[in-house]
């Protein structure tokens, strides 16, 4: 969550307010590492620059102290950047390395030219000159920190879905058979029971004008089944489509996947959550590139 958006989760999740601040908080702020052993904060060094823009903050001594928050990063001059809410999977970024170098000029000229008042961001332009350009020197802590928050996002995925074999299967490039000159698109559906889906898949197939050239069965985990139909090609709109209707329409249905021989596929991996909210499957959409 990132500036306003981290505040209001912080609310929605913990309850913590925002304070509004007496002048808008606004530059390029040197940032102290705070969690050194925190894997988003690795290779960051001491000091890394930091662009804010924000008329209120989260202040530290309004964070819940038995919630599992972490402060990762923060500022003698701006107070709090980074937060983490390990229990909710959550990261908040009060402030922005996301931006380049114009965006704080940007904002400051317009406010001028709207008869707002506004201070000059601090440490952005060079001797506080606004006429010449500013420098983005916040650009390497910002490839680092998201580097550091993709792989994370990576490793947990890996995870996840460690030896699931819908994954698998979508990743088994070696597994495909050579198909000279075929244009096809395979699916791959995690079923309960073959029998009670079947019928449904070819029906899901139909609604969208295909049937398929080959449909098969294969026992899957300790109570299950895998069913792989093979129909014409499908662009990967089209396929993503037919695969969220398989896991919507079908009963029992727990993951689906589909790919094409050639090896640029898409894979849409779900899991069924309770009856209570059947329109809300939880999606996640992975890639075999």
């Amino acid at each position: 969550y990132i500036c306003w958006a981290a505040q209001a989760a912080l609310w929605h999740f913990h309850g913590v307010p925002k304070r509004l601040l007496p002048e808008k908080m606004f530059g390029v702020f040197p940032h102290r590492v705070a969690a050194p052993d925190s894997a988003l904060m690795a290779g960051l060094a001491p000091g890394f620059g930091v662009p804010v823009s924000r008329h209120s903050e989260v202040a530290a001594a309004d964070l819940p102290r038995d919630r599992g928050l972490e402060i990762l990063a923060s500022s003698a001059e701006s107070g709090l950047c980074l937060v983490q809410d390990a229990p909710n999977r959550a990261v908040y970024m009060f402030n922005h390395l996301e931006y380049d170098a114009e965006p704080l000029g940007r904002e400051y000229r317009r406010d001028l030219e709207a008869g707002r008042p506004v201070p000059l961001p601090r440490h952005y332009f060079p001797d506080d000159d606004p006429t010449r350009a500013p420098v983005q020197t916040w650009r390497g802590a910002a490839r680092i920190l998201y580097r550091n928050w993709l792989d994370l996002v990576r490793r947990h995925a890996e995870a996840r879905h460690k030896g699931a074999e819908s994954v698998e299967w979508l990743l088994g490039r070696g597994a495909r058979p050579a198909l000279a000159g075929a244009v096809l698109t395979d699916f791959r559906v995690e079923v309960e029971d073959p029998l009670v889906a079947v019928p449904g898949l070819l029906r899901v197939l139909a609604a969208f004008g295909h049937s398929p050239s080959v449909l098969k069965t294969e026992a899957s985990g300790p109570a299950g089944c895998a069913i792989t139909l093979r129909v014409a090609a499908l662009g990967g709109a089209a396929a993503e489509s037919v695969a969220r209707h398989m896991l919507h329409a079908v009963r029992g249905a727990r993951r689906a996947a589909y790919r094409d021989p050639a090896g640029v596929a898409g894979v849409l991996v779900a899991e069924r959550i309770p009856a209570a909210c059947p329109k809300r499957p939880r999606v996640e959409r992975l890639n075999a590139a």
